[in-house]
């Protein structure tokens, strides 16, 4: 669970990854925004896009434009692959570009596609 030395994790409530949150809970007890663990329940007769679009409203609201100074650049959604479903989830929360990972995909929101355009230099 590296990833959350670098990033707030979401992370599927089972007995493995709550072992494993509750470790990292006991290792840093201060809540903190930026890095952590988070698990959440999911139905498990649904499937993880599923899991992943009914979780996305939660973690927007946690950790989106009015949760912090700077609303969060990427997701990183580990476990299932993009939907049509969930890229519209995610355009409706500002997500705008995506890129397949070995292990699911990475979504762009349009600030960081935005402040990468106003930090790019034109030669």
């Amino acid at each position: 669970m590296s990833c959350s030395w670098r990033c707030h994790t979401w992370i599927v409530d089972t007995a493995p990854n709550r072992a494993v949150a509750e470790a990292i809970w006991q290792a840093h007890p201060h809540p903190d925004l930026e890095r952590g663990v988070t698990t959440f329940q999911v139905d498990p007769h649904r499937s993880r896009a599923e899991w992943c679009g009914d979780v996305l409203g939660t973690v927007a609201e946690h950790h989106g434009e009015y949760a912090h100074a700077s609303p969060p650049g990427a997701i990183e959604v580990v476990g299932t692959a993009l939907t049509p479903a969930l890229r519209v989830a995610f355009a409706a929360l500002t997500f705008c570009e995506f890129a397949p990972t070995p292990s699911g995909f990475v979504a762009c929101s349009r600030w960081a596609i935005q402040e990468r355009v106003e930090h790019t230099t034109w030669e």
